[in-house]
Formats: structure tokens, sequence, C-alpha cells
């Protein structure tokens, strides 16, 4: 299986198909960028759908998936994933604690907000982070019991 978002890609339809289509069938008012966005994760493997109540999902996403909410209906919530694909997954599946997923191939998490600092780790592309702050251009993130702070844009989900 492929990898996608920090997801499991299925076995549905093409990407460019599944975005026309949830465009199509479910026309609301959506930011085109994520200012003043509300960002959630993923508690459990949640299987992703293009409208509620489909029958087959087009793929799930992993536990702690940070997402963008864009509103419920129903026990269903509408969420944007980091590569901007919109989709419905059970809303019950989604949490305020906040993650982020790094979206550049490979970034270094620093001690400190200063790309002089010394190198705590480095992640690569899809590795999901707590979210424990945000800084001027950076991100406080914790991975396990490592902790420190990567630039906001090697992220997605603030």
């Amino acid at each position: 299986m492929k990898r996608r978002g920090g997801g499991l890609l299925g076995t549905g339809p093409s990407r460019a198909f599944a975005w026309l289509a949830a465009a199509l069938i479910f026309v609301a008012p959506v930011p085109t960028h994520a200012e003043g966005a509300t960002y959630r994760h993923v508690t459990a493997l949640t299987p992703a759908y293009l409208a509620p109540g489909e029958p087959v999902p087009v793929f799930s996403l992993l536990p702690g998936t940070p997402v963008e909410w864009i509103q419920n209906r129903g026990e269903w919530a509408q969420i944007r994933d980091a590569e901007g694909g919109l989709y419905w997954v059970p809303a019950a599946n989604l949490d305020d604690l906040r993650t982020v997923i790094v979206i550049v191939d490979r970034a270094e998490i620093r001690s400190a907000p200063d790309p002089a600092a010394a190198i705590v780790c480095e992640v690569e592309r899809n590795v999901v982070l707590a979210l424990l702050g945000t800084s001027d251009g950076w991100a406080e993130v914790a991975a396990g019991p490592l902790r420190g702070f990567i630039p906001r844009s090697a992220v997605w989900g603030l």
C-alpha cells in the first residue's frame, strides 16, 4: 500500500476524481488557505470517504494524523488533509489534541528556536509530531521523549 499524507491509500477512485466528486456533491464555502483554520487529529484508524455514508472509503487515516476541520454534518466531519484533499470522516474519531505532520523530505528538530541551535534529531516526510506551541517561525514539538523546535515551513497543521 502507498502511504499518503500520514494515511494509507486504498483502492478507491483517483485523487483528481475524488476531489472533483466531493466538490460537486457538497458545495460549501471552504477557505483556500489555512488562515484561521481549525486543526484536529485522528484518534484511531479512520476511514475517509468522498461523502457521508458512502459504502467504501477512499483510504484510511492513521491515528495521530492532523487534519483541518471544515464542518460537521450530523455524525460526520468534513476535513482537509495535508495534501489539500477534502473528505468525510466519522466526527467521533477527531480530537482537539494538536499534532503536525512533516511535509518536507527531511527536517531537523533543534534544541532552541534558532537555526544555529544543536540538532536534537532529524525527521522525514510524513512523521507525525505532537505540537507543544509556536513562536516566530518555529513550532515546538515532541516525538516520544524528544522535544525541540522545527521550522513552521517544514510541517503542516498549524
